[in-house]
């Protein structure tokens, strides 16, 4: 103090907070891990150094010596909201009643001026933004209510000795009595004392809410970027303190219902540049950074909970105005104004953990250690309090986090894994208490307009999908089998066509006594329907050979007769029954093992008529020295060593070979 070094110090430790990353050796040779730590150092240290002044000097004999905000950014070259921490305790009001040391009202404008893409401004809204600590602005009451709970209990142990200590003396029991009665003074004194202040802050801020933003719609998506621009992201990165003034006040601003200035957008803003600023801030940064994103996301939650609560410090309220200035309300035209329902809250929160899920898994995935180290200091002060608390996105989040647990898979180093392994636990300890999110649900603008599937109308979609695939399945099924089935059948008609045909040219020659196996099976397997094939057929063949010449039957029915007996060999079984005798429907052929159908007695007659001519034309036959063709009853046996082969006689010339269906 002598020397006066006090404030220069002071000033030279605020400089170097900044310029340490960028003038540091360290830098130049890409060891980005030291320099954020001398980054940490030179914050750390110039809190307390600051802290210790504030509380051990003279608040006048501290604006003496200390520059004006304007000075300290244009001269001394430090960042506005270094300066305006330097300066707090001059810019501040020690008491609601009595104006500040510093009035920041005129250098609002310039600083505002010296911060860069400042498009829309509000002095008004900047300067008491800085000016206020947050003992003004926030009351503690649950801490104190604790603390002043501890004491009491400890005055009331005192009065029983015994629990204390026995050989206790009487003087040294009243000594503890008395300072404990000292601090629960003091603690209900403060607490108090900090009850009028905020009150009193709470009425002026109340009374200036009109000037924070314009009341223009044009502004409407402005004073929010630059609130969060100017105010709300570079303070909350510099303490911890800081870091919660920041989320109290935005649920302050949103309380008092300033008007203009919408909530929702500040919160849009603050969640859609997390990602960059993941990526640019320093350990010490990211954890203020933390703390104040837990805070925010820990009221958005309150809010999206209840809809009772929601209607109550929400539902009408100017942060939560849709449109201001905007279209008429459909249904009542008097209104002009849309306020954001219940549903529509619970989806936009929704999208906001989703979006921070998506920064988070982009930054715990990255190739730069200091991206990933951020991001887990990040999830260290959110995780099991604010975020995540969503199914999904805890998974997501705890995929990405599980792959850090293991040293090896990764070469960013031990500390690292050890925060990975921590938020791991943390994660699967939480997660029974996550809310359930439906997949189906989650719906692009094009499909929101459409109208909702109920649970049934899906299910009976999905029912008649599956009712068509298996009809389609079983009709080329089906198809498979009736071409298999048409294919038999064609084949079947084919080898009964080709019998037939052979029969009936038996038939025609006369050797009607005579037929092969394969025909005598057939003749027994046949049906009426081919009875009637074969009257039509005979019909035809006769009607042809009645037109022939007399001899030409003859050469070819002898040609006929003789390639027929070359290829028969052996006896030849009747294919006839004997007349009268009629074969059992239900008896199976013994060669083929199928049902032989019952002859019916047109059959019998044509078979009796084949019989009697054969033996009226036998005798003209043997008298004009043609062959004949003898019964098989009537055959005599074969000579020793002979063949019992026969010559079968031809068709008597004397008349035309008439047919036996006619």
């Amino acid at each position: 103090e002598k020397a006066k070094l006090t404030l220069p110090m002071l000033i030279s430790i605020a400089q170097q907070c900044q310029g340490c990353l960028f003038t540091a050796d360290a830098v130049k040779i890409e060891q980005i891990k030291y320099s954020s730590w001398l980054h940490k150092q030179s914050q750390e240290t110039l809190l307390v150094y600051s802290d210790f002044l504030w509380r051990r000097w003279s608040m006048e004999k501290y604006s003496k010596w200390m520059p004006n905000p304007v000075d300290l950014v244009l001269k001394l070259k430090m960042t506005p909201e270094v300066a305006l921490f330097v300066a707090r305790p001059l810019i501040r009001r020690e008491n609601p009643d009595t104006a500040p040391l510093v009035d920041l009202s005129s250098y609002a404008q310039e600083l505002i001026a010296s911060l860069p893409n400042t498009k829309y401004t509000s002095a008004s809204l900047y300067q008491t933004f800085w000016s206020l600590s947050l003992t003004d602005i926030h009351l503690p009451t649950d801490q104190y209510d604790t603390q002043m709970n501890r004491l009491k209990k400890a005055l009331k142990d005192l009065e029983d000795t015994d629990r204390v200590d026995p050989k206790a003396k009487d003087k040294d029991i009243k000594k503890w009595k008395e300072s404990i009665k000292g601090d629960l003074e003091k603690l209900e004194a403060e607490m108090k004392k900090q009850t009028e202040n905020r009150k009193k802050v709470l009425q002026r801020l109340d009374k200036q809410k009109e000037s924070f933003v314009d009341k223009d719609p044009k502004t409407y998506k402005n004073a929010p970027s630059f609130f969060v621009q100017t105010c709300i992201l570079p303070r909350c990165i510099l303490s911890a303190e800081d870091a919660l003034f920041c989320a109290k006040f935005i649920a302050l601003l949103h309380s008092i219902k300033s008007p203009g200035l919408s909530t929702l957008l500040v919160y849009n803003t603050i969640i859609s540049t997390m990602g960059p600023m993941l990526f640019c801030r320093t350990e010490h940064e990211a954890k203020h950074l933390g703390k104040f994103l837990a805070e925010s996301m820990a009221t958005l939650n309150r809010w999206s909970r209840s809809e009772s609560q929601f209607k109550a410090e929400c539902l009408d309220f100017p942060g939560f105005v849709n449109n201001p200035g905007g279209k008429q309300d459909p249904k009542d035209k008097t209104k002009k104004v849309l306020s954001v329902t219940f549903q529509q809250y619970q989806t936009l929160n929704r999208n906001w953990h989703k979006n921070m899920s998506k920064a988070f898994s982009t930054c715990l995935e990255s190739s730069e250690g200091t991206e990933v180290h951020n991001a887990l200091t990040i999830l260290s002060e959110m995780v099991g309090n604010s975020f995540p608390q969503h199914d999904i996105f805890h998974a997501e989040v705890k995929t990405r986090v599980q792959k850090l647990t293991n040293e090896a898979d990764h070469p960013f180093g031990s500390t690292i894994t050890v925060m990975a392994r921590s938020i791991n636990a943390r994660l699967t300890q939480c997660e029974s208490g996550m809310i359930k999110v439906n997949k189906a649900k989650k719906v692009d603008k094009e499909t929101a307009a459409k109208p909702k599937d109920t649970a049934a109308a899906k299910e009976s979609s999905k029912k008649d999908s599956d009712t068509k695939m298996k009809e389609e399945s079983k009709s080329k099924a089906e198809e498979k089998g009736d071409d298999k089935d048409a294919s038999r059948k064609r084949q079947r008609d084919d080898e009964k066509d080709g019998a037939e045909d052979k029969r009936v040219k038996n038939i025609k020659s006369g050797d009607s006594g005579r037929s092969s196996p394969a025909l005598d099976d057939r003749g027994k397997d046949g049906k009426d329907s081919k009875v009637k094939d074969e009257k039509s057929k005979e019909s035809k063949e006769g009607s042809r050979d009645s037109k022939k010449d007399k001899k030409d039957v003859k050469e070819e029915k002898d040609s006929k007769d003789k390639d027929k007996d070359d290829r028969e060999k052996g006896d030849l079984r009747k294919s006839e029954p004997k007349e009268g005798k009629v074969r059992d429907a239900d008896s199976k052929d013994k060669s083929s093992g199928k049902v032989r159908p019952a002859e019916t007695d047109d059959k019998r007659d044509v078979k009796r008529v084949r019989r009697e001519d054969d033996g009226k034309d036998a005798p003209a036959a043997r008298a004009s020295g043609d062959r004949v063709a003898v019964p098989q009853d009537r055959r005599a046996p074969p000579a020793a060593g002979g063949s019992d082969r026969r010559e079968r006689p031809a068709a008597p010339a004397s008349r035309p070979r008439q047919s036996n269906f006619n």
